[in-house]
């Protein structure tokens, strides 16, 4: 996956035009590495103002060797003349190494005597010739001025028009730079010359030789700046992965960073290894993971907090003036590090996120968790999606918290559209034993009815009116009525109440509130749903053979109440106590007198099965005894 091209035809006709004036000129083409110098100077060579010239390129930047400064000018501007020189040099030398290795076997070989004369000539001259150009070079022949002297009349020769390029000009050591100074005195304002590099990275600013020689310094044509190049990247993701995403940071810190088609084209190819070769697609949040890869690429002390446990601050509730003047106090934190704390905040979408599965966005980690593809396709499955019904809450099932992570992430409009199957599921799995335990999952349906059913509602009651309660628990009651109808039985009533009370929380969520305590009450509560259930119940106690049906027990819960956090067992200011209904209670049989006091965690003690743990509410007499013996006694047969 890389950017695609960039034309940059009309910004390099203008700029060949400029270089094909009358007017000889020194340019500095500016540029950071990568950043598309070499593709812009090749579509300015290839255009129509410049067909009749020649460009001569010194690429210096390269590992040191042996050939001179001056050798290496002269094999630019003389190509074939240097070609040939070479050539002849090695001939020289062939010649002089193959004749002496003939004189060297004539005694073995008879027939090669008969060239004695021949080859003693020309292996004398060779080597005479070798030996004479290296004293002359070394004594009396300077023979990088003679090249260079050659190398600047081609240049300067105005009936074949050169255009001297230096390529990576401010990679160059300082020695080379000097050197190359000396050159362009014979040549400057006679040959069109263009430096190429990024002139803040020069090794010898301070001279500002460069500077007094240079006539015009060309910046690259705003196609190839990071922010235009960002948006490239944008473009080639959603090509190649077709999947929406947030673009804002990546092309905010791409421009911030002015990063370049190079760095461009290397965040792509990690992108398509992360997203394709690691099979993250649609398992990872794209805006996280994308800026997770950045972070490796190009602020890697930021991307090996993240490995040893750094995790963002969790977001506050507070209002946009709060928010700002905080803002205001931390004006010296940097884009990256805001965004750090921004972008991998913890939220409930689905794939999960970083802060949910934090090792699965690294970078070269494979995704282990479905797709959200492979996810919904087990959701409509009936098979599959039932069995996560019946797994334990207990049980170490990776596939049922990523199912459960899954639902719970789910936008309203999305579980709607499998809201009935999941119902029935949850309402058919409570229904499939008496006294099934729900999971998390089934909660969880039984949950989300309850949001949904009451956001309907506050569009046309008032919340706080006894009308709402009555109408939440009637519409919410759809949940069984639609499933008893595909049922062999019903749904009786009793264990309606046993729904309630084990697959809501009634009672809410504790939390601090300032200095203090408190909880949030849902919307069905224990306080209207035994309201709302109270007249059935006490129908069902008079009814004949009470005690021997199955649930017959939630009842009696129902009208002394469900446990309260803060108050005990039961609240005796708000609830009847056990006392008033120890008739009926003592009805109960065993499996329905074990549940109802289950119900309120009143039960032999795991530590000495003689004492009844929780049973301060029961020291009434009953029979000649403690009522708690009594209970005791009848747990433990």
């Amino acid at each position: 996956m890389k950017i695609g091209h960039i034309s940059t035809s009309r910004q390099a006709a203008a700029f060949a035009r400029r270089i094909a004036s009358d007017e000889v000129r020194t340019y500095f083409l500016q540029g950071s590495w990568g950043s598309g110098k070499s593709e812009y100077l090749r579509a300015v060579k290839e255009s129509g103002p410049l067909k009749g010239f020649t460009f001569v390129e010194l690429e210096l930047w390269k590992p040191k060797d042996k050939q001179s400064l001056a050798s290496k000018i002269f094999s630019a501007t003389n190509p074939r003349w240097a070609k040939a020189w070479t050539l002849l040099g090695w001939l020289f030398i062939g010649l002089a190494v193959i004749g002496s290795t003939v004189l060297a076997v004539q005694s073995i070989v008879p027939w090669l005597r008969a060239w004695t004369g021949g080859i003693v000539l020309l292996t004398g001259s060779a080597a005479m010739l070798t030996t004479v150009y290296g004293f002359l070079q070394n004594k009396w022949l300077d023979v990088d001025r003679i090249l260079l002297w050659i190398s600047s009349r081609t240049l300067k020769n105005a009936r074949k028009p050169k255009v001297l390029v230096i390529d990576d000009f401010d990679r160059l050591d300082y020695e080379t730079q000097k050197e190359l100074y000396l050159f362009f005195n014979m040549i400057h304002g006679r040959t069109r010359i263009i430096f190429v590099g990024d002139m803040g990275k020069l090794k010898n600013k301070e001279d500002n030789y460069l500077g007094k020689i240079i006539d015009q310094k060309v910046s690259l044509p705003f196609q190839l700046e990071s922010k235009n190049i960002s948006q490239k990247i944008t473009e080639a993701i959603n090509t190649r992965l077709k999947i929406n995403f947030n673009p804002s940071v990546i092309e905010e810190l791409f421009a911030e960073d002015t990063l370049t088609a190079r760095d461009a084209n290397q965040y792509l190819s990690y992108v398509e290894s992360e997203f394709i070769g690691q099979k993250k697609k649609e398992r990872v949040q794209t805006e996280q993971e994308l800026f997770i890869i950045y972070l490796y690429l190009f602020h890697p002390d930021e991307y090996r907090k993240l490995v040893r446990g750094w995790m963002p601050a969790e977001e506050d509730g507070r209002n946009s003036a709060q928010k700002k003047e905080k803002q205001d106090d931390n004006e010296v934190k940097s884009l990256i590090t805001a965004n750090m704390d921004s972008v991998l905040q913890h939220n409930k979408n689905n794939p999960p996120d970083f802060c949910t599965n934090t090792s699965m966005y690294f970078v070269n980690e494979f995704a282990t968790n479905h797709s959200l593809v492979e996810l919904n396709e087990t959701i409509k499955s009936d098979a599959e999606r039932r069995k996560f019904f019946l797994i334990n809450d207990s049980s170490d099932s990776a596939d049922y918290e990523e199912i459960l992570n899954y639902i719970e992430n789910m936008t309203d409009r999305e579980y709607q559209n499998v809201q009935e199957q999941m119902e029935y599921d949850a309402v058919s799995t409570m229904h499939s034993q008496v006294r099934h335990v729900p999971n998390r999952l089934v909660k969880l349906v039984f949950t989300r009815r309850l949001k949904l059913v009451e956001q309907s509602l506050l569009r046309s009651m008032n919340a706080s009116s006894e009308e709402f309660d009555r109408a939440l628990l009637d519409k919410f009651e759809g949940i069984f009525n639609t499933v008893e109808a595909s049922l062999p039985d019903e749904i009786g009533i009793t264990e309606r109440m046993y729904c309630y009370r084990t697959c809501i929380n009634l009672y809410g969520t504790f939390m601090p509130v300032g200095n203090s305590f408190g909880r949030s009450i849902p919307a069905i509560n224990e306080d209207n749903v035994s309201a709302y259930f109270t007249a059935k119940a006490k129908e069902v106690e008079k009814a004949g053979g009470f005690g021997q049906h199955d649930y017959d027990a939630e009842s009696l819960i129902t009208q002394l109440g469900y446990r309260y956090w803060l108050d005990g067992p039961i609240n005796p200011k708000r609830n009847p106590d056990f006392q008033s209904k120890v008739e009926s209670i003592e009805k109960l049989n065993p499996q329905e007198y074990r549940a109802f006091w289950n119900a309120y965690d009143i039960e032999p003690a795991e530590s000495d099965p003689e004492e009844l743990q929780g049973g301060a509410a029961l020291s009434f007499s009953y029979n000649n005894q403690s009522y708690g013996k009594h209970v005791l006694a009848r747990l433990n047969d």
